[in-house]
């Protein structure tokens, strides 16, 4: 289903010029369903990943959640999760997108199974500093719920929690800004010295960090 679409002329003002009957094409924005299987959540939506990080939050919809007025556009599914568990899959239709971005250009379901027994990582470092942790597959790490930043305790200690099972690199600093780890071109800086780890389905990989300079 496609959302409702009409075009308005208006006047659009840009510095001290004014431009005469522009055509616009506004739109209702569509609606897009959440269908969940598997472990309970509290919340779902959307992120978006070519519009300034737009955000469009579902609400509960008897057994599903739905987000309406979901603008075009290429977005993350966000999903609030319960301790020890993982996003185990994400599909529109036949196509799983679990290490992709989803175009929305109308209406659309989306049908995502969460699982139990999430991996974890818990260790501690030298001092208190930054934990990092990503996937070591390159098109997973772009995949925002599989990506982990953690400030430690004092003494170093650190637990990375609701790990699906995979490959990842860790590393830490002694200093990096709040969402740093999701810069791709932050990250780089680091990869070939990071500690490559296998995280197992419900497994806890222990873990020995020294911070990395840069």
């Amino acid at each position: 289903t496609t959302p409702e679409r009409r075009v308005d002329r208006l006047d659009v003002s840009i510095g001290r010029s004014v431009l005469k009957g522009v055509a616009v094409e506004l739109t209702s924005g569509a609606t897009v369903e959440f269908k969940l299987s598997g472990e309970a959540v509290q919340s779902v939506g959307l992120l978006g990943a070519d519009i300034a990080g737009r955000p469009f939050a579902a609400t509960r919809q008897d057994a599903t959640f739905q987000a309406a007025g979901v603008m075009p556009g290429t977005y993350w599914p966000q999903v609030q999760l319960p301790p020890g568990t993982y996003v185990k899959s994400v599909r529109m239709g036949d196509r799983d997108l679990i290490a992709s971005p989803i175009r929305i250009d109308g209406n659309a379901t989306l049908t995502i199974e969460i699982a139990a027994k999430a991996g974890s990582v818990q260790g501690t470092t030298e001092q208190a500093a930054t934990v990092i942790a990503i996937p070591a597959s390159t098109e997973r790490a772009q995949v925002p719920w599989m990506i982990k930043q953690q400030q430690t305790a004092i003494d170093g200690a650190f637990h990375l929690t609701n790990l699906p099972p995979g490959e990842y690199l860790v590393w830490s600093l002694e200093r990096a800004e709040s969402g740093a780890a999701f810069d791709a071109t932050f990250r780089a800086k680091y990869l070939d010295r990071a500690t490559r780890i296998s995280v197992e389905e419900g497994s806890i990989v222990p873990l020995r960090l020294t911070p990395l300079k840069d």
